[in-house]
């Protein structure tokens, strides 16, 4: 999973600008998991700017891969948590109107 940590550390840099930084970080990222969300998703960074194309074609890419044992996709899984968060907030407000 170490993979992951680079590719972490490959998101930060290519939001702070240090290109070169992590361009580096993602290399070493996919050399040790070549299915690292993390460093696919600075390498989409990376390339929003010289191939927005090439950039999204990623970024769906990511969002249509499995993630869970059960198939389910990191868009579906996002968009149930998403969806549980809406109730709960939803039913927190139905509680404080009755309190009050």
């Amino acid at each position: 999973r170490f993979g992951e940590t680079y590719g972490g550390l490959a998101v930060v840099d290519a939001m702070r600008g240090k290109r070169e930084s992590a361009e580096k970080l993602v290399r070493k990222a996919l050399m040790l998991d070549k299915q690292s969300y993390s460093a696919w998703f600075a390498k989409s960074l990376l390339l929003s700017q010289s191939d927005p194309k090439k950039s999204e074609e990623i970024i769906q890419g990511l969002l249509e891969k499995p993630i869970e044992q059960n198939g389910k996709t990191l868009q579906e899984t996002l968009s149930a948590y998403f969806a549980k968060r809406a109730e709960n907030e939803s039913h927190h407000n139905d509680d404080n109107k009755t309190i009050h």
